[in-house]
């Protein structure tokens, strides 16, 4: 790969399907704010530390296995990591401005560490190694869809939403409770109701007892979990 670190009048740098194999500081331009690196043989996130005005990074179809060198990264709003071998997510922490994360066709097998991410908007996680309970309370969630595909699932939390229907939704075959509630404690349907409605068998013991959502939270608004099996989601804020 070249060395691009002296040329600083560069904002957009695309260097997709390059052979690209490693990273250093010296071949990217410190003052780049869109680099698309997808499609190359990028085993680790070297080389990007020092990009302090990057804000959209494309590291998509890659050899990645792990998520790093990211913390200095704070001005992050879009990363896309699909297509890589990652197993865990970890160090993201840091990325307060990052509203967009795609994970899609990795190693996956529990979601975590999105507590701090308070300006997620937008995550997907399809075909990924996740299964059996989705946790998606305490988020800003309209509508329930494309989640028949999740035939693991037996457990959905959605509590502290905003959803008004969840009747006329296409659920996995074999869930056996789904959690629903408004901020401020309202009920929207209860559990028993949603058996009788929805063919729902309902879990022993009753809703959990209503609490108002935490003040600093992440606000995923949407959120694909498409092909995939789900093991745990939780994006509250601890």
């Amino acid at each position: 790969m070249p060395l691009l670190n002296g040329f600083t009048n560069i904002k957009k740098l695309h260097m997709v399907k390059n052979f690209i194999v490693e990273l250093n500081e010296n071949h990217l331009p410190k003052n780049v704010n869109n680099l698309d690196l997808s499609s190359n043989l990028i085993k680790k996130m070297n080389g990007i530390a020092h990009l302090k005005k990057l804000q959209e990074l494309d590291l998509s179809k890659n050899q990645i296995s792990e998520i790093s060198s990211t913390s200095d990264l704070t001005n992050l709003t879009s990363l896309y990591l699909s297509s890589n071998k990652i197993s865990k997510i970890t160090n993201l922490s840091t990325l307060k401005k990052l509203k967009v994360l795609n994970l899609d066709y990795n190693n996956i097998s529990l979601i975590e560490n999105l507590e701090s991410l308070t300006s997620l908007t937008s995550l997907s996680i399809c075909s990924n190694r996740i299964k059996t309970t989705l946790m998606l309370s305490d988020n800003k969630i309209c509508v329930l869809e494309n989640i028949s595909s999740l035939v693991s699932l037996m457990e959905l939390d959605v509590n502290y939403n905003l959803i008004d229907d969840i009747e006329n939704v296409d659920y996995p075959p074999n869930l056996l409770c789904i959690r629903t509630r408004k901020p401020h404690g309202s009920v929207v349907i209860e559990q028993d109701k949603v058996a009788a409605d929805t063919g729902l068998k309902p879990v022993n013991g009753s809703l959990a007892a209503p609490r108002p959502p935490s003040e600093k939270k992440s606000q995923i608004e949407r959120i694909c979990v498409q092909r995939q099996i789900v093991l745990a989601l939780s994006v509250n804020e601890k």
